[in-house]
């Protein structure tokens, strides 16, 4: 009689105890980049969110100047006493908020916010490459940034916006728009206005990514009368390259987060 070798089972990976399927998939908090020109209502729908706590790096924010919103003003770097401190200022303010310590911790005065707004990702990264210049002994006024300036500038950003997913709050950056020759179309492309290469990379870290353009008003419509109307494309738009993934309608005017959550609710 020939004994049959025993088959021994093959071990369950570790990390088959995280599987999940993806109608299973919960997504509490939204993350939003939106992006477009000055006065296209970038900052305004951004202070529409639920409880928005705001790191102002713009200083736009007299457009929310009747909301009584908190928020922590951040200006560039003067001089060498001043390295690492828009860094280290932003870092610090998120990981209170991943970590619901310091002001967010309960009881303190920032524990019932919802929503961190970055306003702007334009002016933190002109903001970065001066600290970056002064830590490295540079003068920011007369010396240009060099390769390896531009790699740490991307790395920073990089940490900002990882740190960000982590937190337990919706998350709205900000951003101006630029215009950039396409290498290998020869044409024009719109991308979120950032110095150094984070530019092109920027919109694949958010879930939802919006472009904002303003415009007038049609005098014959009623209900806008020549007033300002504020559009927030969704979808790609001419060459400016938008995306949601909540099957949103590709304009959105005059948007705020209740017609964003209504719109939401209704697609699903």
């Amino acid at each position: 009689m020939i004994n049959k070798p025993t088959l021994t089972p093959t071990p369950t990976p570790g990390w088959f105890d995280n599987l999940s399927y993806t109608d299973e998939i919960e997504t509490k908090y939204a993350r939003a980049l939106v992006y477009g020109p000055m006065g296209s209502g970038k900052t305004r729908f951004s202070l529409t969110w639920p409880k928005p706590f705001v790191i102002d790096i713009d200083h736009g924010l007299l457009t929310g100047r009747k909301t009584r919103t908190p928020s922590v003003a951040l200006y560039p770097p003067k001089d060498r006493k001043d390295r690492n401190k828009v860094y280290q200022t932003v870092m610090d303010i998120l990981i209170d908020a991943r970590d619901r310590s310091g002001p967010f911790a309960p009881d303190e005065p920032l524990h019932d916010r919802e929503t961190i707004v970055l306003d702007g990702y334009t002016s933190l990264a002109d903001a970065l490459m001066k600290e970056i210049l002064i830590l490295d002994g540079k003068d920011f006024i007369q010396e240009k940034p060099e390769y390896h300036h531009w790699n740490t500038l991307s790395a920073k950003l990089e940490s900002i916006t990882q740190v960000s997913a982590m937190i337990p709050f919706n998350f709205v950056g900000t951003c101006g728009n630029k215009l950039e020759k396409d290498e290998y179309t020869g044409g024009w492309i719109g991308l979120p206005d950032i110095i150094g290469g984070y530019r092109g990379d920027i919109g694949y870290r958010f879930d939802e990514v919006y472009y904002f353009e303003p415009r007038r008003g049609k005098t014959s419509d009623a209900a806008e009368k020549g007033s300002l109307v504020y559009e927030a494309h969704t979808a790609k738009y001419r060459i400016f390259d938008a995306k949601s993934r909540l099957d949103l309608p590709s304009l959105i005017v005059n948007p705020t987060y209740d017609i964003l959550h209504k719109l939401i609710q209704e697609a699903v």
